[in-house]
């Protein structure tokens, strides 16, 4: 037996010894000229550094060729303009000080605003900004796992998804202490399996997570049967938007089917949706949003310090989300695509039309 444990392990070495560089060579075989590895003894005139980027970037042109799913979601050119100036205009800001940047709150309150109307919130529906997918999903798992403790005095939680689900819910998992326990799919319709889930679900479950669409077969899981199912367990429904984005919604206007998925499902209590992707805003924009202010319990999500010895001054100790500094040029970008004469609207609408 120990023969046989050895010979495997060899052999499993060997293969992921090929894989590593199999996935080296295939990064790095295209990186051509010189490689920095320390600061230049003397720096770079303006004109050529500025020559070398654009020479560089229009090297990399395979995703123009539609062949990248997943990878870049280009609104076109115009949006494209839209972005540079965009960044261009507020490169320097930063959220994290809304009372040095006011219209950045303005911006990103707005935007969280239009996505919680577009996804059938309520009046009391709310959310928050991030930089993306994993992210948005990362705050919602901590907010159940906070809720779960403060109301039920869940003390080891646990978060049930289907093994096709985003890999960012393993992550999030890993970094607050929630047990990950996966349910099958249907082999023939690639769905979550309701009666799985019912089995897996017990008293320490703080939230059942569903996809909207899923990335390996983009198949929309049953969000009502899993919606009733967190509402008898008392657990939270997240809903993973994330790929299925700001499109899902303007599939029923260019006259595709859309099965009910989003705040309009009693039961659902959070969603999430990268508005980097068909919200056409560049890399590093996503939404997390709850039905309820009682359900996000919104403090939650929130991180600050005080105690540093000097006055506390909020603007730059808490914030939503992780908490960071950071620029506000995908936000403002995000901000013009969805607020100004329904631009992205139609858009979207006919992207999803092309689509048949």
């Amino acid at each position: 037996m120990g023969t046989a444990k050895l010979v495997a392990k060899g052999t499993v070495d060997k293969e992921q010894e090929k894989m590593r560089k199999k996935t080296q060579d295939m990064i790095l075989h295209n990186v051509k000229g010189e490689r920095y590895q320390a600061l230049p003894d003397a720096g770079m005139p303006k004109a050529a550094l500025l020559a070398k980027l654009r020479d560089e970037s229009a090297q990399e042109t395979k995703w123009r060729k539609g062949q990248v799913s997943g990878t870049v979601y280009h609104g076109g050119e115009e949006a494209t303009e839209v972005v540079v100036e965009a960044f261009r205009a507020f490169a320097v800001s930063n959220p994290l000080h809304p009372d040095v940047f006011p219209f950045v709150r303005k911006m990103e309150a707005e935007v969280v605003q239009m996505c919680c109307a577009m996804f059938h919130g309520g009046p009391d529906t709310c959310g928050t900004m991030t930089s993306g997918g994993t992210e948005s999903i990362i705050m919602a798992v901590k907010t159940y796992r906070d809720w779960a403790r403060a109301e039920r005095g869940v003390t080891e939680p646990e978060l049930v998804r289907c093994k096709s689900a985003h890999a960012a819910f393993d992550k999030a998992c890993h970094y607050l202490g929630v047990r990950l326990v996966e349910a099958d799919f249907d082999p023939e319709t690639f769905r979550m399996d309701v009666p799985h889930v019912r089995r897996l679900v017990n008293r320490n479950t703080i939230c059942i997570a569903a996809s909207a669409l899923t990335y390996p077969q983009g198949v929309m899981d049953d969000i009502p049967a899993l919606a009733a199912l967190a509402k008898t367990a008392r657990c939270g429904l997240h809903v993973d938007n994330c790929l299925g984005s700001l499109l899902l919604p303007f599939l029923p206007a260019a006259g595709f089917p859309l099965p009910p998925f989003d705040f309009a499902v009693p039961g659902v209590t959070s969603l999430s949706a990268d508005t980097h992707k068909y919200g056409f805003a560049p890399k590093g924009s996503s939404v997390v949003l709850y039905a309820s202010r009682e359900a996000s319990a919104r403090p939650r999500p929130r991180g600050g310090r005080c105690g540093w010895g000097v006055r506390a001054e909020v603007r730059g100790v808490t914030g939503p989300g992780r908490g960071r500094g950071r620029s506000c040029g995908s936000t403002s970008t995000l901000w013009r695509q969805t607020g100004q004469a329904g631009s992205t609207r139609r858009r979207l609408s006919r992207a999803a039309a092309r689509a048949r």
